[in-house]
């Protein structure tokens, strides 16, 4: 006869090893489930700090690109204030010669651009500069404010008008 296991043995046997493997299997997910959210409290931390950083880095360029802006656009001027700048001009000699040699040179910067002259153009434009400095930092200032107006709108037109006068006495000038 085959030697028997009692019946005890073989239940607790099966029911042992069925326990265990519940017990080890409990285990290796709860070990596994700290492994994995500390993983995972570790990628959102880094992900956090990455977009501190990049949030830190980029502000001051973007605060930099709007100061650079701001500060490259003069304001659209009113007719009033041309009207200053125009009668400034007309009641002081200099600033009406220097005036008039911007109008010249504006045509020989038309004559460099159609020739694609770069040297020309950069001269002419150190030359305007000064001559814009002597006119008076208002008419600079009102010359970059002009760049938001059309010239051939009907504001356009008035602006120009208002400088009409000036230009009939540099005619007279020459």
């Amino acid at each position: 006869m085959a030697p028997t296991i009692p019946l005890t043995w073989g239940v607790w046997i099966i029911t042992g090893w069925r326990g265990m493997a519940k017990d080890n299997d409990i285990r290796f997910r709860n070990g596994y489930q700290r492994l994995f959210q500390s993983l995972q409290t570790e990628t959102v931390m880094r992900l956090k700090l990455l977009v501190a950083v990049t949030i830190f880095a980029t502000a001051p360029i973007v605060a930099l690109a709007q100061n650079d802006d701001a500060t490259n656009h003069a304001p659209k001027p009113t007719i009033e204030e041309a009207q200053k700048v125009a009668q400034a001009i007309s009641s002081d000699k200099t600033k009406l010669q220097a005036y008039c040699e911007i109008g010249k040179l504006q045509g020989q910067i038309e004559r460099a651009e159609e020739k694609n002259d770069t040297k020309a153009l950069e001269a002419l434009g150190a030359k305007i500069d000064s001559l814009e400095q002597q006119v008076g930092s208002d008419y600079a200032k009102l010359v970059d404010g002009l760049d938001e107006v059309d010239p051939t709108s009907a504001e356009g037109k008035k602006f120009a008008a208002v400088f009409d006068p000036i230009h009939e006495k540099c005619k007279q000038l020459k």
